[in-house]
């Protein structure tokens, strides 16, 4: 419990929550909790936190834009303490690929298909309906970034397999009840025509936080923040509707049987993106120590 909930507070804390404090909150997070009332006040702060300087309704430059800064802050606080010219220009280097693959990381949807179409985030976007992504490798995982016309929406947060390893999901949502309060049984489908799913959530302000247990298949656990505005208006948003695999099929079983899906997939790491065990994290993970996705 107390690796858990460590864990959740440096990921997802850009106020800092100390370890005392982690504690303290641990406790609180027990069926003796405080009313909900005072747990929705706290609540709406936390998420807040939690997503830092990415607000919803930033377009897709902005965003990188965001990360970028990120990225150059943590790799400033490394240049102050070279003396080596060398060195200096090696670490350089080292942050150029990083910005690089940023921008690497954005794809749209418009109908071709992709790896994405037959991985765990295949229900979480649709084609043709000016609908994209951003995909970014951090410390702890991989964070996506989800746009509806070109403004967030959405932000999938996917734990590594060592942050979470041997915690039960039970555990994980404790973790994350000592700082967004309690938490509700949520389920529906996620895109029209996908699968009856099942979470755990948080409604606080303007945002959903959904938990999802993805450990069946992918081996991870998720925390998916979406805009509850633009949640209520999908139907709207997504009129188009395109088909880039068949509805009836598997994705892992697609991946060995479709030659034609894998033909189309331009990613190299397809396979781990569908088991959940990303070479992106642990090849391409920042260097800088800092988590680019909270």
């Amino acid at each position: 419990m107390r690796s858990g909930l460590l864990c959740l507070c440096v990921v997802l804390g850009s106020a800092g929550v100390g370890l005392s404090q982690a504690r303290a909150e641990k406790r609180s997070s027990s069926p003796q909790a405080a009313p909900a009332a005072a747990n929705s006040k706290r609540g709406v702060s936390e998420v807040e936190k939690s997503m830092g300087d990415i607000k919803w309704g930033m377009n897709s430059s902005q965003v990188l834009r965001t990360l970028e800064n990120r990225v150059r802050k943590a790799y400033h606080e490394r240049f102050v303490k070279i003396v080596d010219a060398i060195e200096e220009d090696r670490l350089r280097h080292e942050m150029n690929r990083e910005l690089r693959r940023l921008h690497q990381g954005y794809v749209t949807f418009n109908g071709s298909g992709s790896g994405w179409d037959i991985s765990f985030l295949r229900d979480e976007f649709t084609h043709g309906n000016d609908e994209a992504m951003l995909a970014v490798s951090d410390k702890d995982g991989q964070s996506f970034y989800f746009f509806a016309k070109d403004r967030l929406w959405k932000w999938y947060k996917a734990f590594d397999t060592s942050v979470v390893a041997h915690q039960p999901f039970a555990q994980f949502i404790r973790s994350a009840e000592g700082r967004f309060g309690r938490s509700s049984e949520g389920q529906g489908s996620l895109k029209k025509g996908a699968e009856a799913r099942q979470w755990r959530q948080w409604n606080e302000g303007a945002t959903r936080v959904r938990a999802m247990d993805e450990t069946k298949f992918y081996g991870f656990y998720g925390l998916v923040f979406e805009e509850k505005a633009t949640l209520g208006r999908l139907d709207q948003i997504r009129r188009n509707t395109i088909a880039t695999r068949r509805r009836d099929s598997h994705p892992l079983v697609d991946l060995v049987t479709n030659d034609k899906d894998n033909a189309v997939d331009t990613n190299e790491n397809v396979v781990d993106r569908i088991t959940g065990q990303s070479r992106a994290v642990k090849k391409g993970r920042s260097q800088s120590g800092a988590s680019l996705g909270y």
